[in-house]
């Protein structure tokens, strides 16, 4: 292995083969062990990667969820609603057949019968006479 200087003579360097096939051996293991982290780094940013889609995608089920509550809300709100009106109008109809029975209870008792039996007494005289 020869050294450059930036003086006018160059270092030089001698190894035995052994050495040199130890220095290969670790050159070998050193790019392994960068392979192996760059694989790591791509995974990690993948994994981050997807981590953030999944945030995403879990907020949006969550806002998703808010609506769904909401919607049940109004939902269950308009039940009640239309229920105390479904009431009230039952309340009104029944209030109003009582009425109309009233009016046709006093009718017939203070006005109809008394015209029929005056008529059927007109009627009788008149016949008898």
């Amino acid at each position: 292995m020869i050294i450059q200087n930036s003086k006018s003579k160059d270092t030089v360097i001698a190894f035995t083969n052994e050495q040199v096939i130890k220095i290969n051996q670790e050159h070998v293991v050193l790019k392994q062990c960068i392979d192996y982290s760059n694989l790591q780094d791509s995974t990690i940013k993948f994994q981050s990667k997807t981590i953030e889609e999944l945030k995403v995608i879990s907020s949006s089920y969550i806002a998703l969820d808010s609506i769904s509550r909401e919607s049940i809300k109004i939902q269950s709100f308009m039940l009640q609603s239309s229920y105390k009106e479904k009431q009230q109008l039952q309340e009104t109809f029944t209030k109003y057949q009582k009425k109309q029975k009233r009016n046709n209870w006093f009718y017939s008792t203070f006005i109809t019968i008394p015209v029929v039996v005056v008529i059927t007494s007109v009627v009788t005289f008149l016949i008898i006479k």
